[in-house]
């Protein structure tokens, strides 16, 4: 492989193709049409080789890849919108076993799994951080999960919202009320 990527006799060796199926493979457009050929065309390939080996024939396994493409390796470490478990624990300053909990709770999202690592949308921090304002209020877990569970249905969200506005409202009316009497308190 040269910096600019394969030669078409380097590309067919690599992939263990005949000459028939790289031919092919460039009349579906499957393959760029270049002097130089990249890892992408050769993901092509291997996606070629995984589809016959589940039994497709040939003329399928083209025609998947024509319709579908070939699956692209999706990196979750360089994408913006997943965070890793560790990024989601510090941002929170949480434990990594307290997100988990969160997770198995139903408090927040189930996380995704790659590369044995655990990635979280980034959404997951503002829910986190209303459940942590929640628990702070004297809500328990159980309640915590279910408002959140409320906030995230679409029909609900209004009604869910407005009545905790309304709630919550009430509380901090109660907090200045005491407030007051504390203020007034003679000891």
């Amino acid at each position: 492989m040269s910096k600019k990527g394969f030669r078409s006799e380097e590309l067919r060796k690599k992939g263990r193709i005949s000459q028939e199926l790289f031919e092919a493979l460039l009349e579906m457009n499957l393959l760029s049409k270049k002097s130089f050929y990249s890892e992408a065309d050769l993901e092509v390939i291997r996606s070629f080789k995984k589809l016959k080996k589940l039994g497709y024939e040939e003329d399928e396994c083209l025609k998947i890849l024509a319709d579908v493409g070939a699956p692209k390796e999706e990196n979750l470490f360089e994408d913006p919108s997943y965070l890793y478990i560790k990024d989601v624990a510090a941002n929170m300053d949480i434990p990594e076993r307290t997100v988990k909990y969160y997770e198995k709770l139903g408090i927040i999202a189930p996380a995704k799994v790659y590369r044995n690592k655990r990635f979280y949308k980034r959404n997951v921090l503002s829910e986190l951080q209303l459940a942590a304002s929640l628990k702070s209020l004297g809500y328990k877990l159980k309640e915590v999960n279910s408002i959140l569970g409320k906030l995230k249905e679409g029909k609900k969200k209004q009604k869910m919202t407005a009545a905790l506005k309304e709630e919550l409202s009430s509380k901090a009316d109660l907090i200045k009320i005491i407030l007051k009497q504390l203020e007034n308190l003679d000891l």
